[in-house]
């Protein structure tokens, strides 16, 4: 089912390119944002929140790249386990067609994660990335700043899954 989505993705980002003018853009943006993320372990679940900042780089009309760093905000606890987002890293293709003062996106790319669980005194740390996708609107609030409303699933991998929406503000250099 996920190659149905990335596949959909895939094709939204192609099509936006062939239908792109040929102007380039050369726009820098920053955005700050909130997610509220759920991890799954194998059936056990648990939301918690974390913090975003992404960097991007409109590389086309339709296609821009972005760098994403995240720390998190407040804990998960899964059977019994406190579990905490210590970092998270991100680079990703974000596909997208403008629609007026809308933009309608989806983001390919790779996500690390650093946690660290705590029981019963004893802690452990690991890290772990994979592939990442999701989709999302934007709005323009002005020329040079708007907000964004998303949905990724960061990873999913060995029983795992951390996936989640935000919410951000972001500025266009």
């Amino acid at each position: 089912m996920n190659c149905k989505y990335v596949l959909a993705l895939a094709l939204l980002g192609a099509s936006s390119l062939a239908c792109a003018e040929d102007k380039k853009s050369n726009d820098f943006y920053v955005e700050a944002g909130y997610a509220h993320l759920n991890v799954d372990a194998r059936g056990a679940d648990d939301d918690f929140g974390a913090g975003a900042l992404k960097f991007g780089y409109n590389a086309h009309d339709n296609l821009a790249i972005e760098v994403m760093a995240a720390v998190g905000f407040s804990d998960a606890r899964i059977q019994g386990v406190k579990v905490d987002l210590s970092r998270a890293f991100g680079i990703y293709l974000k596909p997208k067609v403008n629609f007026g003062d809308a933009e309608i996106f989806g983001r390919l790319g790779y996500t690390d994660s650093r946690a660290k669980a705590r029981a019963y005194g004893y802690s452990q740390s690991g890290s772990e990335g994979g592939f990442s996708f999701g989709a999302g609107v934007s709005f323009s609030i002005t020329e040079k700043v708007y907000v964004g409303v998303d949905y990724m699933r960061y990873y999913d991998r060995k029983g795992v899954e951390l996936s989640g929406p935000s919410l951000g503000i972001g500025y266009k250099f």
